[in-house]
């Protein structure tokens, strides 16, 4: 054989093999193309396309939507928790408000008490509502030292019964001593008072009202410790009235009887 065939014969294998590696990767582009494509989900599609500082913002507004919320919340919650504190406090002044003017002998809702008409005694001006102090009542043997040996003296200075009636003297007109009263004052206030001491007939008009002061109602009271209470002036609890205090300010407009009966449980 001579050099050119031996070339020949060389170059034929070749176009062979090239004509095999282009089938070859013929049908690999073939197949690849006739492969069916994967479809990516919405999702993926929307978050590939989607501008990277939109969803930033979107991110900023939910938190902040997130910590508006919460916000609210712990302001609806500091609102309740203040709302609540004030209803206690509100309730804890009533009582002592309450307490308070159960110790003055005031009548209040929890007060079931029957009473008869007995009327306010003839006098010019009942106003006036001067004290006595409880220590002169000192004759052992008399009603009223016995009286009022069964009473305490309360943080507003009255000797009072355990049932919240409040100590006073008055004239003859009313009665024995442990007579029990409701006196209503000109201010709407209804007292409910009990006879600790009675006012010398020799003081006063018709056993009604003194003849210095026109006073019809005398508070008896322990003079030291209403003196804190109620304050002192010109060297007397109130100036020596109580008409000062608007407490008991205003005359007496009407008194009733207590039925001791409609007392006692």
């Amino acid at each position: 054989m001579t050099f050119k065939s031996r070339r020949k014969k060389r170059w034929e294998k070749g176009m062979i093999l090239g004509a095999g590696c282009f089938g070859f990767l013929s049908g690999v582009v073939f197949t690849q193309q006739n492969t069916s494509p994967v479809h990516a989900s919405e999702e993926t599609v929307a978050f590939i396309h989607e501008d990277p500082v939109s969803r930033i913002i979107t991110n900023a507004k939910d938190t902040k939507t997130y910590q508006e919320n919460s916000v609210n919340k712990i302001d609806s919650m500091v609102s309740m928790a203040k709302d609540s504190e004030i209803t206690v406090q509100l309730r804890e002044e009533k009582r002592k408000e309450d307490r308070r003017l159960s110790t003055l002998g005031i009548l209040t809702e929890e007060d079931h008490i029957e009473t008869l008409d007995y009327g306010v005694c003839p006098n010019p001006d009942s106003s006036t509502k001067s004290y006595m102090d409880g220590s002169k009542i000192q004759n052992r043997a008399s009603r009223q030292w016995k009286l009022i040996q069964t009473m305490n003296v309360n943080e507003q200075g009255f000797y009072s019964t355990d049932d919240g009636f409040i100590g006073v003297a008055l004239g003859s007109y009313y009665g024995a001593i442990g007579t029990k009263y409701l006196v209503t004052l000109e201010n709407g206030m209804t007292y409910k008072v009990i006879k600790t001491d009675e006012k010398s007939d020799v003081h006063v008009y018709d056993g009604c009202y003194h003849r210095v002061d026109g006073s019809v109602m005398e508070m008896v009271i322990d003079e030291e410790t209403a003196g804190k209470y109620w304050g002192m002036t010109n060297g007397y609890v109130l100036g020596g009235n109580f008409n000062n205090a608007e407490e008991f300010k205003g005359q007496i407009l009407d008194i009733q009887l207590v039925d001791e009966s409609s007392t006692k449980a």
